[in-house]
């Protein structure tokens, strides 16, 4: 299901953003961009159990920008982590996002905000047959926010604080992760 959605939502936004001039450097039309980090918190919690961990942060997102200071992207910002009950967790935002830039491309200060949906995942070694095993919980609703500074053109640094719930074999689980990315963006 969320894999048809993402699907129809990037498909939209290509067929937006295919009519403008991609890559003109001043921000409009087609945008294209990818992050890495840290994720100094990530945390997930239950009635029964709660865990805070540090892990690596990435992020992914398309889109189109109607102007030199606002794009609408479709966006994944997601954290891995190490676990003391499983071996990984996966934990993320996933939805459309707005970024407005406060100056011209290469030296602008930003801030974003998304609404969509929180997913979560864990990964072990079943001991029973030897071999890896995910657990996937349904995604809920979740929150993006975020600002940076676009310190090149193309090139940004930012803070981004994501929050959503997931409904998995142990109820409802809160989540939090707060990531610090050095990004590309194409545009």
């Amino acid at each position: 299901m969320i894999r048809r959605i993402s699907l129809i939502l990037i498909a939209a936004l290509l067929f937006t953003a295919s009519t403008a001039s991609a890559f003109n450097h001043h921000r409009q039309g087609f945008a294209l961009g990818v992050g890495l980090g840290v994720t100094p918190k990530a945390r997930w919690e239950t009635n029964f159990r709660a865990e805070e961990h540090v892990g690596f942060g990435v992020n992914g997102y398309i889109g189109y920008g109607w102007d030199a200071h606002n794009l609408l992207l479709f966006e994944v910002n997601s954290t891995r982590c190490g676990s003391e009950e499983v071996d990984w967790t996966d934990q993320g935002f996933i939805g459309p996002a707005w970024y407005h830039y406060f100056g011209r491309p290469g030296r602008s200060a930003f801030t974003m905000v998304g609404m969509g949906l929180y997913n979560f995942s864990s990964t072990y070694w079943g001991t029973l047959f030897e071999e890896t095993r995910t657990r996937t919980n349904d995604p809920g609703p979740g929150m993006l926010l975020g600002g940076g500074y676009e310190f090149a053109r193309h090139l940004q640094i930012g803070g981004y604080l994501g929050f959503g719930r997931t409904t998995g074999v142990l109820g409802n689980y809160d989540h939090v992760h707060f990531s610090i990315l050095v990004g590309a963006m194409g545009y």
